[in-house]
């Protein structure tokens, strides 16, 4: 099973008029020096919104792995796209996900949008 409480991990919080990152106050950061998520860590957020949509398990993500077969239809893979946007702070439009097909590629769009994001080139 994916880890539990990802999602709290990249939750913004506001205390004392500084934003911060972290799931309690112990690991929270300053936003200015919030850390893109690793590979792997976009992965297990991919395998949990899954199998939050899905309402199943699934064994561990590989980047090869196809996501049309999880056997989600599409507009539940438009939902975990949502979740993972949401999440991320990002915007992907739908015409990139067109060109989108395995978890690897996905990851791959998540990390250059962040990059975009947080002005890295």
């Amino acid at each position: 099973m994916p880890p539990c409480g990802l999602r709290r991990r990249f939750a913004l919080a506001q205390v004392d008029s500084t934003v911060y990152i972290g799931s309690h106050p112990g690991a929270r950061q300053p936003l200015d020096t919030w850390m893109t998520p690793t590979r792997s860590e976009i992965i297990a957020a991919i395998q949990t919104y899954a199998h939050e949509i899905a309402e199943r398990e699934f064994p561990p993500f590989a980047e090869a792995l196809v996501i049309a077969e999880l056997g989600m239809d599409s507009l539940s893979t438009l939902e975990m796209v949502g979740m993972l946007e949401r999440e991320m702070g990002i915007y992907l439009p739908t015409e990139e996900l067109g060109d989108i097909h395995t978890v690897g590629q996905l990851t791959d769009v998540v990390l250059q949008k962040l990059a975009a994001r947080n002005g890295v080139r």
